[in-house]
C-alpha cells in the first residue's frame, strides 16, 4: 500500500499517527532540508537553523502577501499575514506569542514578523517614516538588552511586548513598547563563558580615540572588572564596531538628540569605571567601634562623578556611608552609618545596576515618546511578545525564578486559549470526543504567586523583605507553607540529598529546576541607598536627573514595592492584555546546545515537543476542523500535495486514507482516527 511520507507533511494535523516519534520525525526531516517551519493548524513551529536559510528576502515576502496561508509552504510570514488580515477584516486587535527556551530563535522570529508587517502594510511618505522607526527600535533594544549567554549568542535579557498601532485602512501610525524585568544583575556579575550587555563592547570598539579619552576609557574590555570576569570578549558573526554604528543610527532615527546620545555614553562609561573602584581593607572606627573602609583610588571617583554630573566630594561620601531614616513625621530622624568593605561594594554595585536599569527604561520611554500617537484606543494593533525563554542553568537564582514564572504564565495563556478552551466548547455543545490529555500548569502558577489560601513563594519573599529577614528564614517559610505541595521540593521536605541546603526545586511545566536561595531576599529588596539617589537627582546632567525623577528620597510612610511583587503585577497586566487580543502562536525549538546547524539532539528536541504542547494540539485542532469543515481537510490534503511539490519532496499517497477523507464529504457521521463517532449536523459556534 502507498503511504503519504510522514517526513514530508507540512502540517502535523495531516499525520496518520500523532505521537512523539511521528512529530519528531516530521520536524527533524524538514529541518535537515532547511524547512525550519512546520504548521500545527494555526500554530507555527520554528526550529533554530543556526545559519541563514535564505527564506526572508523581499521576493519571499511578496510570495506571501495577501495569500491564504496554505497556498505557500509554512512560514512565519504566513502567520504575520494572517494576523494583519484578521485585524483589518474583523477590526480586532491581534497578538503574536512567541515562546520557547533561551536560544530557540524567538527574537529572530519577532524581527522577521515585524519586517513582514512593515513591508505588507500600506505605504506613504509619513507611514514609511513610522515603519523605519519601528524597525530601528530592534537594534537599539538589542544593544542595551541582549547579551551572549552560555546558550545563546544574542539572548534577550529582558521581556518585550511591542504594539504596532494601525489606522483602520491598515497604515501603521505608531507603537508602544512595554519592557519587563531587565536582568540588571548581569551588569556587575558576568558568568564565565558569557558577556555583559552588548552595548559595553560596542562602546569600547566603536568610539574613536578622542571620544574614548573624553570618557577616560580604555578600548580593551580586559581593563574593566564588570567585563573581565569572563574571558569571552567577542561573539561569532558579530562585529561590535559595526553594531555600534547601527545603534547610533537607530538612536538618531528614533529622535535622540546629539546631547542625549553623548549623555548615554557618559552613563555607560561611569558604570564601567564604577566596577574599578577599590575599597580598602576594613579598619576599626573608634567612634562607632565598627569596621569601616575607605577608597583606594580616589581620583577615579572624581572621574565617575564628573561623568554623571555629580558633586565629587558628595559622591565620594555617598559611596562610603549611608543614611537610614527612622520614625515618622515629627519623630522622624536620620542616622548616618559608615560602610564596611562589603557594604561599600554592595552599594557601588547597586548604583551600577540601578543606573543601567533606569537608563534602559529611559531609552524605552524615549522610543515610546517618538512612536506615540493620539487616540490609541481608537486604533487597531498587532502585539509581538518576545520574552526570555525558559532557563535551567547550573546555578539558578532570583532572575531565573522570575524568567521561568513568566514562561509558566505564558504556557497557561496557551492552555487557556487553545487546549482547555476548545474542549470546554465541545463539552458545552454535547459533542462526544476522546479528551486530549495535556498538563495544566495552573497549580504551579498559584504555588508561586498566590497569596491565598496559603502564601506562595513571591508573597513569602515579600514577607521576608518587610520583616527584614534573610534567605535562611525564607527557606524555613517555604518549607512550612509548601510542605504539602507536589510541585515543591527541598531537603527538609523530601529528605532528598540531591537538593543542597539553601536550595529548593520546582517542577515546572518544562522540567525540574533547582534554585539557590542565596540572594533572593536582597535582590527582591532592590536596595539603592537614598544618599546615592539624592546625588543622582542633584546631577547637572538632565538625563541622569531624569533617570531618578520618580524616586522619592527620605519618605518612610510608603513601603517600597519589592521586585518580585512588581514583576508579578506586570505579568498580570501583560496576560490581561494578551487575553483581549486574538492570539497567534510561534513555538520555537532549540535543536542542540552547541549552536550548530543541521544538528539535532533527539532527547532535548523531544523534551521540547512534549512541554510546548506539540503533541496535544494536533489531535485537538484536526478534530475541530473535521467537526466544522469536513471539506477543509480535503483542501488541506491537496494543499499538502502542492506544498510538497514546491518543497521538491518525493510524494506517495495513502490510497485508503485519501478515499476515506473524500467520503467525509456529504456524510453526517465522521470518524476521527477511529477514536470516536459524533454527529456533525449542527453548526458549532465558538466562544473563544
Amino acid at each position: 500500500m502507498e503511504t503519504i511520507d510522514a517526513n514530508a507533511v507540512p502540517d502535523l494535523i495531516l499525520l496518520n499517527t500523532i505521537d512523539e516519534a511521528s512529530v519528531y520525525n516530521t520536524v527533524c526531516n524538514r529541518y535537515y532540508k532547511d524547512q525550519i517551519y512546520t504548521y500545527i493548524g494555526d500554530v507555527v513551529i520554528s526550529v533554530n537553523p543556526y545559519k541563514d536559510v535564505k527564506n526572508t528576502s523581499p521576493a519571499t515576502i511578496e510570495d506571501y502577501k495577501g495569500r491564504y496561508k496554505y497556498e505557500r509552504p509554512p512560514h512565519v510570514y504566513a502567520l504575520a499575514n494572517d494576523a494583519y488580515s484578521d485585524m483589518l477584516r474583523n477590526c480586532q486587535n491581534q497578538c503574536v506569542i512567541i515562546s520557547g527556551e533561551s536560544g530557540a530563535g524567538k527574537t529572530e522570529a519577532s524581527k522577521i514578523i515585524m519586517s513582514y508587517i512593515a513591508a505588507a502594510s500600506t505605504s506613504t511618505t509619513g507611514v514609511d517614516k513610522i515603519k523605519k522607526m519601528l524597525l530601528e527600535s530592534n537594534p537599539l533594544l538589542e544593544a542595551f538588552g541582549n547579551a551572549r549567554t552560555l546558550r545563546n549568542d544574542n539572548s534577550s535579557r529582558f521581556g518585550k511586548y511591542m504594539e504596532i498601532h494601525f489606522k483602520h485602512n491598515g497604515a501603521p501610525v505608531g507603537g508602544k513598547i512595554s519592557n519587563y524585568l531587565l536582568e540588571k544583575s548581569r551588569v556587575t556579575g558576568v558568568t564565565q563563558g558569557e558577556r555583559n550587555f552588548h552595548i559595553f563592547y560596542q562602546l569600547l570598539a566603536g568610539l574613536n580615540q578622542n571620544e574614548l579619552d573624553n570618557l577616560r576609557l580604555n578600548p580593551s574590555a580586559d581593563h574593566y572588572n564588570y567585563l573581565n570576569r569572563s574571558t569571552v570578549r567577542t561573539v561569532p558573526g558579530m562585529n561590535d564596531k559595526g553594531e555600534f554604528e547601527k545603534t547610533k543610527f537607530a538612536m538618531s532615527i528614533l529622535g535622540f538628540s546629539d546631547t542625549e546620545i553623548q549623555e548615554v555614553y557618559r552613563v555607560l562609561a561611569a558604570i564601567l569605571h564604577l566596577g574599578n573602584v577599590k575599597f580598602a581593607a576594613d579598619v576599626l572606627d573608634r567612634s562607632s567601634n565598627q569596621p569601616v573602609t575607605d577608597i583606594e583610588n580616589k581620583p577615579l571617583v572624581t572621574v565617575i562623578a564628573n561623568l554623571l554630573g555629580a558633586d565629587p566630594d558628595n559622591f565620594y561620601k555617598c559611596l562610603l556611608m549611608r543614611s537610614i531614616s527612622t520614625g515618622y513625621n515629627v519623630t522622624k530622624s536620620i542616622i548616618h552609618i559608615k560602610n564596611n568593605k562589603i557594604q561599600a561594594e554592595l552599594s557601588r554595585d547597586s548604583l551600577a545596576k540601578g543606573l543601567y536599569e533606569r537608563l534602559f527604561d529611559w531609552i524605552v520611554k524615549k522610543i515610546n515618546q517618538t512612536l506615540f500617537t493620539e487616540k490609541q484606543e481608537q486604533l487597531l494593533s498587532i502585539g509581538l511578545l518576545d520574552i526570555y525563554g525558559f532557563e535551567i542553568f547550573d546555578n539558578n537564582s532570583f532572575e531565573q525564578f522570575c524568567i521561568n514564572l513568566c514562561n509558566e504564565k505564558l504556557q497557561q495563556v496557551f492552555i487557556e486559549l487553545t487546549l482547555k478552551c476548545e474542549q470546554e466548547e465541545y463539552q458545552r455543545e454535547g459533542i462526544k470526543w476522546t479528551p486530549v490529555d495535556y498538563f495544566d500548569n495552573k497549580d504551579i502558577c498559584n504555588m508561586i504567586e498566590s497569596a491565598k489560601p496559603r502564601p506562595g513563594i513571591i508573597p513569602l519573599i515579600d514577607q521576608c523583605v518587610i520583616t527584614n529577614h534573610d534567605d535562611k528564614h525564607l527557606m524555613e517559610l517555604l518549607d512550612q507553607n509548601l510542605k504539602g505541595n507536589e510541585f515543591y521540593s527541598s531537603w527538609i521536605k523530601n529528605r532528598d540529598r540531591s537538593i543542597p541546603d539553601g536550595h529548593f526545586k520546582i517542577k515546572h511545566y518544562a522540567g525540574d529546576v533547582l534554585y539557590s536561595l542565596n540572594g533572593f531576599v536582597e535582590k527582591s529588596k532592590d536596595t539603592l541607598y537614598s544618599d546615592l539617589v539624592s546625588a543622582m537627582k542633584s546631577s547637572k546632567s538632565a538625563v541622569v536627573q531624569g533617570l531618578f525623577e520618580d524616586v522619592e528620597v527620605g519618605s518612610t510612610n510608603k513601603r517600597t514595592v519589592t521586585a518580585g511583587i512588581q514583576f508579578r503585577n506586570a505579568l498580570a497586566a501583560l496576560v490581561a492584555k494578551l487575553l483581549q487580543c486574538n492570539p497567534h502562536y510561534v513555538r520555537c525549538i532549540k535543536p542542540n546546545e552547541e549552536k550548530k546547524s543541521l544538528t539535532i539532539n533527539e532527547q532535548r528536541t523531544k523534551h521540547q515537543i512534549q512541554y510546548l504542547g506539540l503533541l496535544s494540539f494536533p489531535s485537538l485542532f484536526s478534530f475541530f476542523l473535521f467537526l466544522l469543515f469536513p471539506s477543509f481537510f480535503l483542501f488541506l490534503f491537496f494543499f499538502s500535495l502542492n506544498t510538497l511539490q514546491e518543497e521538491k519532496k518525493s510524494l506517495t499517497i495513502n490510497e485508503q486514507r485519501t478515499k476515506h477523507q473524500i467520503q467525509y464529504l456529504g456524510r453526517e457521521e465522521v470518524s476521527y482516527h477511529q477514536r470516536t463517532t459524533y454527529k456533525a449536523s449542527n453548526p458549532i459556534s465558538r466562544s473563544c
